[in-house]
């Protein structure tokens, strides 16, 4: 498949062998600085987080971080 930033903060969230190579990492505040620098598809995310059982902590993270003007869009989950 092709390497995306959507994919890769749902890899971030899904893969626990990324916390135990960084243990001292932030991953949730990492996301949150990446989607808010980078033009990132919400529901490219949304959808590939579905197919990894994440969806629920990428919506978490959305929420905590995203701008409020995109949250009205966020998925009520």
């Amino acid at each position: 498949g092709q390497l995306s930033l959507e994919k890769i903060i749902v890899d971030l969230l899904a893969d626990p062998s990324f916390q135990s190579i960084f243990p001292n990492v932030d991953f949730r505040a990492t996301i949150g600085r990446i989607i808010n620098r980078f033009d990132i598809n919400l529901t490219t995310s949304y959808n590939y987080a579905k197919r990894r059982r994440v969806h629920g902590q990428l919506l978490s993270v959305f929420r905590e971080y995203l701008p409020e003007e995109y949250k009205e869009i966020l998925p009520k989950e």
